[in-house]
C-alpha cells in the first residue's frame, strides 16, 4: 500500500479501499455526499450479461415453451460442470470438439441438444453477453469535482439514488477516484462489545497486548470460532498444525491460505520450519534478511519486491509497477521484459537492431518509460541461471501473493476479536451473535454453550434490542423476536420494570404492546419469571385483553415439544429445550437419529445415478440438510419419503448438515 501511494509514474487515479463499521457505512457515504455535493456522487452500478443456462431459459420463456421442457434441457446442460469453467460461454462448449476422448463425447451430446432445440440455442447464442440485469456494487462509490450526469450515464432507483451505468472498472479506465467504502461485520462486533463493557476504543488499545502469549496459546489450540478471517475449518486444521506463537504467525496464516500458497504447499512448509521439521531453504541466496521472518517463504507481495530492488537494483516506484503490478494481475505478455529487466537490467537508450528477441540482453527503455535505468542481477553478482530458477519457483503461486499492510490490518483486527473473546467472552458473544442471521444461530448457541456460557430466552425486564449480556450468560434481545417491530421496543424498555403481564399491559399502552407483539414476547419466553407455563400466560393475556375469539390453551398440555415449537415461531430457534442433535459432536458419527423428512431434491451424481438433497426435522421443528449418495438412496428410497420419520446414521458434518450412511425403520 505504501509503494502504491508513492509510486510517481502511476498513470490513475489510486482507488481507495476503506473499512468502517457495518452501521457506520451509511454516515460515511452521505458524509462524502456532504462534502462533493450530492449530485457529484454516485454509486457505482453492476451489471450481469446474458450466459448460456440463463439465455436458454430466457429465450425458452420469450417462445413460450414449457417449463418442464427447459427444465430439462437446463438439468442436461448441468451434466457439463467440471469439463467446462464456471459461469462458461457457448465457444467452451464449442471447444470441447477439440479436448480428449471423453470431451469429444460430451461434445457429440452437446451438438445433439443444439439439433434438438435449434431455434432456442440459434437464439441464446446471438444474445450471448447482453446486459440482463442492472445492479448495484456493494461497496464502490464515485466521488467528482463535477456532476457525475455530466461525465456518465446514471440512472436514479426507487430512492432517488444515483448509480452509474458504468461499471468500476470502466469508471477507472477514464481516469475518476473510485472509493471501495464497505460495511465490516468485525468492526460493529467489537463496537457492540465496548458498548456492553461500556469501554471506549482508547480503553481497548490500551489494555490489548499483541504480545499476550494466552492468545496465541488459544488460537493454537483451534479455539478460533467467531473470530475474524480464523473460524472455518481450514483454518482451525492450519493453526493446529503451525501452531502460532506471535503476531507474525497470524498475518502469515491469512496470507498462506490462498489459492496459489495452498496449491504449492507453501502453508506445510512454513508450519514445519517454524518447528525445525524441515531446512529453511531460501528460494534465491542473500535475501535472509528479508524472508527470515516468514522462514524463507514468500508469503507477500512486500517481499517480492524487495526482492527486486536488493537483488536487481529496481527502485519503489518499478518494484509497484513492474514488479507488484505486472505479477498481481497476471499480464503474461509482460513477464518477459519483466524478467529481463531482473537479470540483465534495463537501459535509457536505444538498443540493439533484433534486441527484443534477445533474452540475454537488456530491456531497453529510450523513453524511459518504466523510470530510471536498472543494473540487474548479473551486474550484483548473481547468474542467468539462479534468476530463471528463482522465477520459475514463484511464477506459480506469486500472482496470488497477499498484499502484507492488508494482512497485518486485518490480523489485528482478527486478535482485537481473539482478546475480546478471551478476557470477556459473555459480552463478546453477545455482540457476535447480534450480528449473525437467524439461520446462523443454531450453529453458534451450542457451541457457545460448549464454553459454559448459557444463551437464555429473553427476559422483558432486562433484554435491550440486540442479544444482551446478563452475569455469565445470554440473554435473547427484543429485536429476534419475530412479530415485536422495531417501533415497539423503544416503550418497552423505557416503561419497565414490569411485574405482571397486566403491569406491562397498563405500562407499555395497546399501541406498542398490541396482540401480536404481547403474543410473540409470551411464546418467546419473555415472561417467564412471571409464570413458567406459556399456555397459562397466553390465556391470561387474552382475558386481559378481553379477546373473545381465542380458544383457552390446556395448561396442562405444556411440555418440550410446545415450547420447542413456541420458540422455532417467534426466535426461530430452540432455546430452552433443544434437539438431541445438538448434543452430538461436529464431525462425529451420530446412529439411529430420528428425522422426519420435509423436502426431498433428486439429482443425478457424475456417474448419472440418482442421489437425493434433503431437508428434514430433528425435532422442535429445526431443519438440516441430509445428503443421500446414490447407493444409499436407490435401496432406501421407498423409506426416504417426504412427511415420513425415519432413522438416519452418518456423520454429523456441522448442526445443519447430516451425510447419511445408513437408513431404517427401526
Amino acid at each position: 500500500m505504501v509503494y502504491s501511494l508513492i509510486n510517481i509514474v502511476k498513470a490513475r487515479v489510486l482507488k481507495v479501499d476503506c473499512d468502517f463499521s457495518f452501521f457506520g457505512r451509511d454516515k460515511v457515504i452521505q458524509h462524502i455526499k456532504d462534502l462533493y455535493g450530492e449530485s457529484n456522487v454516485a454509486h457505482i452500478g453492476t451489471y450481469t450479461q446474458q450466459g448460456v443456462k440463463s439465455g436458454l431459459k430466457d429465450v425458452g420463456r420469450a417462445l413460450k415453451i414449457s417449463f418442464d421442457k427447459m427444465n430439462l434441457l437446463s438439468k442436461e446442460i448441468d451434466k457439463f460442470e467440471g469439463s467446462v469453467p464456471p459461469q462458461p460461454k457457448f465457444k467452451d462448449y464449442d471447444s470441447l470438439k477439440d479436448g480428449n476422448e471423453t470431451e469429444k463425447s460430451l461434445y457429440a451430446k452437446w451438438k445433439k441438444l443444439e439439433a434438438e432445440n435449434k431455434e432456442i440455442f440459434r437464439l441464446a447464442r446471438a444474445f450471448e453477453g447482453l446486459k440482463r440485469n442492472f445492479g448495484v456494487h456493494a461497496s464502490g462509490v464515485l466521488a467528482m469535482p463535477c456532476r457525475v450526469d455530466d461525465y456518465f450515464p446514471t440512472r436514479t432507483d426507487e430512492n432517488g439514488i444515483m448509480i452509474t451505468l458504468f461499471t468500476g472498472t470502466e469508471c477507472e479506465e477514464l481516469g475518476t477516484a473510485k472509493l471501495d467504502i464497505l460495511g465490516l461485520k468485525t468492526l460493529s462486533i467489537i463496537e457492540k462489545t465496548l458498548d456492553h463493557l461500556h469501554k471506549n476504543v482508547d480503553w481497548l488499545y490500551d489494555n490489548f497486548d499483541i504480545e499476550d502469549k494466552k492468545l496465541y496459546q488459544m488460537l493454537a489450540c483451534a479455539k478460533s470460532d467467531c473470530i475474524f478471517q480464523l473460524e472455518s475449518d481450514m483454518f482451525k486444521d492450519y493453526l493446529r498444525e503451525m501452531k502460532p506463537t506471535c503476531f507474525d504467525d497470524i498475518a502469515a496464516t491469512t496470507s498462506l491460505l490462498r489459492p496459489g500458497p495452498l496449491s504449492s504447499g507453501m502453508h506445510h512448509q512454513y508450519a514445519k520450519r517454524k518447528h525445525g521439521l524441515e531446512k529453511i531453504d531460501l528460494p534465491l541466496r542473500g535475501v535472509e534478511n528479508i524472508l527470515s521472518k516468514t522462514y524463507g517463504v514468500i508469503a507477500y507481495q512486500e517481499s517480492v519486491m524487495q526482492i527486486s530492488k536488493q537483488v536487481s537494483g529496481f527502485d519503489d516506484n518499478q518494484a509497484d509497477s513492474i514488479v507488484r503490478k505486472i505479477v498481481a494481475k497476471k499480464k503474461a505478455s509482460m513477464f518477459p521484459m519483466m524478467i529481463r529487466c531482473h537479470i540483465y537490467g534495463k537501459k535509457n537508450c536505444e538498443g540493439p537492431e533484433g534486441w527484443e528477441d534477445n533474452n540475454e540482453l537488456p530491456w531497453y527503455d529510450p523513453k524511459g518509460k518504466y523510470g530510471p535505468e536498472i543494473k540487474g542481477a548479473i551486474a550484483n553478482g548473481y547468474t542467468a541461471k539462479e534468476m530463471n530458477d528463482y522465477f520459475d519457483a514463484i511464477m506459480g503461486f506469486v500472482s496470488y501473493a497477499f498484499n502484507k499492510s492488508h494482512a497485518v490490518a486485518y490480523s489485528f483486527t482478527s486478535m482485537l476479536t481473539t482478546w475480546l473473546k478471551l478476557y470477556h467472552p459473555v459480552e463478546f458473544y453477545s455482540a457476535f451473535l447480534s450480528m449473525q442471521a437467524t439461520e446462523d444461530l443454531l450453529r453458534y448457541i451450542p457451541m457457545i454453550r460448549k464454553e459454559g456460557i448459557d444463551v437464555k430466552v429473553p427476559n422483558v425486564n432486562i433484554s435491550n434490542t440486540d442479544f444482551t449480556p446478563d452475569g455469565s450468560n445470554i440473554l435473547f434481545g427484543l429485536e429476534s423476536i419475530k412479530g415485536v417491530g422495531e417501533s415497539s421496543i423503544p416503550a418497552i424498555i423505557e416503561n419497565r420494570p414490569y411485574s405482571s403481564l397486566e403491569d406491562a399491559l397498563n405500562k407499555i399502552g395497546k399501541k406498542s404492546f398490541n396482540k401480536r407483539v404481547g403474543e410473540a414476547l409470551i411464546m418467546a419466553g419473555a415472561f417467564d419469571t412471571y409464570k413458567n407455563n406459556r399456555n397459562e400466560l397466553l390465556n391470561e393475556f387474552h382475558e386481559i385483553r378481553k379477546d373473545k375469539k381465542e380458544d383457552i390453551l390446556d395448561v396442562n398440555d405444556y411440555n418440550e415439544e410446545v415450547i420447542m415449537d413456541y420458540e422455532m415461531k417467534s426466535l426461530s430457534c430452540p432455546v430452552t429445550c433443544t434437539p438431541e442433535w445438538f448434543d452430538y459432536e461436529d464431525n462425529s458419527e451420530v446412529h439411529d437419529v430420528p428425522i422426519m423428512i420435509t423436502k426431498i431434491d433428486e439429482r443425478k451424481d457424475s456417474k448419472g445415478n440418482l442421489m437425493a438433497f434433503c431437508e428434514g426435522d430433528v425435532g422442535g421443528g429445526v431443519i438440516i440438510d441430509l445428503v443421500i449418495f446414490s447407493s444409499i438412496y436407490l435401496s432406501n428410497i421407498g423409506i426416504i419419503r417426504a412427511g415420513y420419520v425415519a432413522l438416519f446414521t452418518g456423520e454429523k458434518q456441522s448442526n445443519s448438515k447430516l451425510k447419511v450412511k445408513k437408513v431404517s425403520l427401526s
